[in-house]
């Protein structure tokens, strides 16, 4: 299945580049001979993905439909699927965030509302505390 996000061009999606830039440094992932503007592209491939996707797809759920597409977004990189696979991972939980942290201050919140599970946009009971 072929989706519309794996045919955007990657120099047009905006990343966080100034938290990626020290954020993937202490990632276990990171390997300094691929260097971070080889790792921006599977950034911007796991934003990209999350937003397209939206609330509909859990991550798990569209792994191989990443992995499928990554030759033809992730080609000029130079990456592979295995070296790119967890910093797109890490994208698009971070996506998550952001966007969990939008719908609180939208809502008033100081902080965003739990999850249930980590790239999930379902609350937990509202008697738990954030964390």
């Amino acid at each position: 299945m072929r989706h519309a996000f794996l045919s955007v061009d990657p120099d047009h999606i905006a990343i966080d580049e100034q938290y990626w830039r020290e954020a993937i440094l202490q990632k276990q992932y990171y390997r300094s001979e691929i260097g971070f503007d080889r790792y921006r592209w599977a950034l911007r491939y796991g934003q990209t993905a999350r937003n397209h996707h939206g609330g509909k797809a859990a991550l798990n759920d569209v792994l191989t439909e990443l992995a499928e597409g990554w030759g033809k977004f992730g080609g000029p990189s130079g990456m592979t699927w295995e070296e790119a696979r967890d910093a797109v991972v890490d994208s698009w939980h971070h996506t998550d965030m952001l966007i969990a942290e939008a719908i609180a201050s939208q809502a008033g919140f100081e902080s965003p509302p739990t999850f249930a599970e980590h790239g999930s946009r379902v609350p937990r009971n509202l008697d738990e505390p954030n964390s």
